[in-house]
């Protein structure tokens, strides 16, 4: 049974909530690891019920960050 996500009004605007099964699809990660990034602040949620609901648009902004760490070498002839 899959869950439908909600279209809800926060100061007039329209944001689309994704459940965390919804947002790990879109990232390529585990609910585990989404549950992480939400508590250490991350990925900002809401929680409804038993789960949370995150907005699309800030798990497409965490699709879009740089990666964290050292940056490869690329380029650099030897």
């Amino acid at each position: 049974m899959e869950r439908r996500t909600g279209d809800y009004r926060e100061n007039g605007n329209e944001a689309r909530m994704l459940t965390t099964r919804q947002a790990a699809e879109q990232l390529k990660v585990t609910r585990g690891r989404i549950h992480q990034l939400i508590l250490c602040g991350f990925l900002p949620a809401k929680k409804f019920g038993r789960d949370y609901q995150l907005e699309e648009s800030d798990v497409e902004a965490a699709k879009n960050r740089p990666p964290r760490g050292r940056p490869r070498k690329t380029g650099i002839p030897v």
